[in-house]
């Protein structure tokens, strides 16, 4: 199984997930932070996907191109389970992602 973890913040959540021994195979953040520097001591692909580059933190935000762009990310990836650990930004994913048994 290939876990993403999300993350926004200083990474505390995804330390405590490495030292669980949990195999994660992608960081993705919305934003620059520490969270991103310890996936890659850990020798886990950091992914940042700015949301400063989709309207960042203003009525703009695009959150459907948003969301779309991060399940892609995740698809090309071959993820299987994401996990919020302190992700900071509400997204949707479109109605066309695949999920499980779906085609």
């Amino acid at each position: 199984m290939r876990l993403c973890v999300l993350v926004s913040g200083s990474g505390t959540i995804l330390e405590a997930m490495i030292e669980a021994q949990l195999e994660v195979s992608l960081v993705a953040s919305d934003r620059p932070c520490r969270g991103l520097e310890v996936a890659r001591r850990a020798g886990i692909e950091a992914l940042l996907l700015d949301r400063n580059d989709y309207g960042g933190f203003t009525k703009d935000f695009n959150r459907d191109t948003y969301g779309a762009a991060l399940a892609g990310a995740l698809l090309v990836r071959d993820i299987d389970l994401v996990a919020m650990a302190g992700f900071g930004t509400i997204f949707t994913i479109p109605s066309t992602s695949p999920s499980p048994g779906g085609s």
